[in-house]
């Protein structure tokens, strides 16, 4: 597990309805596995974007960015290497 994987199972441990601690979250499949609604992944990206203080572009706010950890650990870790290449 990454860092970023385990921050990530923190953030959506607690975006999520009913929350879940870390530890409950696979992540291989996370829309069967947690039951994930189009708002709860919103949800989610809106809590990425804060942590990570990264911003997650409109053509990407979808729930198929959240069907897995790995998934949105990938995409996270881009949008943090885009940010350190072109600062705010």
């Amino acid at each position: 597990m990454t860092p970023i994987e385990d921050r990530l199972r923190k953030i959506i441990g607690s975006a999520i309805q009913p929350p879940r601690t870390p530890d409950q979250i696979v992540g291989a499949d996370m829309i069967s596995e947690l039951g994930l609604t189009s708002i709860d992944a919103l949800e989610i990206l809106i809590h990425v974007e804060v942590e990570f203080g990264i911003q997650v572009h409109d053509e990407d706010l979808n729930q198929e960015l959240v069907s897995s950890l790995p998934k949105l650990a990938s995409y996270v870790q881009a949008r943090l290497d885009a940010k350190a290449v072109t600062p705010d």
